[in-house]
């Protein structure tokens, strides 16, 4: 993502701290991050760097996605889960994570908390630039719940992962599940649960803007790009504030 973008990027909770990609919490052996470093290094050459320049490629169903998939959201769980917050599904959580981690490193078949999504964005007319920001660039991740749902939600560049926890009907989703489906595409994918459509629009209404920022924040912003914005003018993120300007 620092490739297509300014380089610079920001959790929705602190907008005033920039951070590096991924969770920086130690919760790795070595062996472990070599394993995940694998896939992740797959991840990025075969599926995020072709999918991003063509939103139409349908994209295949393979083992190494599933497990770099899983891995994300395994690592989301346990960052999260544990946090202090009182969880409405927290043994549900806790059996997720094990079960998870024992598929990850002894290749255990994932008997439940199976129902894991892979969800693409195109390149959709977005409505405003706040929308289109957050749906095409934004980095997303939390444990979403309310009193009868639970979910694992991971989201970078154009993909978002969601693992269901609880509470999801059979038709919450179509042409999503790792474990159904045998590709993905960005053109027949469907959400039909109206509980996320409303976590998504509070999640767009969380994402800060430059506005935003204090103003030490603004300054230092200032001088980390203004030598760089040749480097920027193909980039995403102003194609995207240049076309809602």
């Amino acid at each position: 993502m620092k490739k297509t973008g300014t380089t610079r990027l920001r959790q929705l909770k602190n907008i005033n701290v920039p951070i590096q990609d991924g969770i920086k919490k130690h919760m790795l052996c070595q062996n472990c991050e070599n394993l995940f470093s694998i896939h992740e290094k797959w991840f990025c050459e075969k599926i995020f760097l072709p999918f991003l320049k063509d939103n139409s490629l349908n994209i295949q169903n393979t083992e190494n996605l599933k497990y770099f998939i899983i891995s994300i959201l395994w690592r989301v769980v346990k960052y999260f889960k544990d946090d202090g917050n009182k969880y409405n599904f927290k043994s549900d959580l806790d059996r997720a994570e094990n079960i998870w981690k024992n598929y990850l490193l002894h290749d255990n078949i994932v008997s439940e908390y199976e129902n894991i999504h892979l969800i693409l964005v195109d390149n959709s007319n977005f409505p405003n630039k706040e929308t289109d920001l957050y749906f095409s660039r934004a980095v997303d991740i939390d444990i979403a719940e309310n009193e009868n749902m639970c979910f694992v939600y991971a989201k970078f560049s154009k993909f978002i992962l969601i693992g269901e926890i609880k509470g999801f009907e059979n038709k919450s989703f179509e042409k999503t599940n790792i474990s159904l489906e045998k590709k993905f595409s960005s053109s027949n994918q469907i959400i039909n649960d109206t509980t996320v459509f409303d976590f998504f629009k509070n999640r767009i209404n969380q994402t800060k803007s430059y506005s935003d920022l204090s103003e030490s924040q603004k300054k230092k912003n200032n001088e980390y790009h203004k030598n760089r914005y040749q480097n920027y003018t193909d980039g995403e993120y102003l194609k995207i504030l240049n076309k809602h300007k």
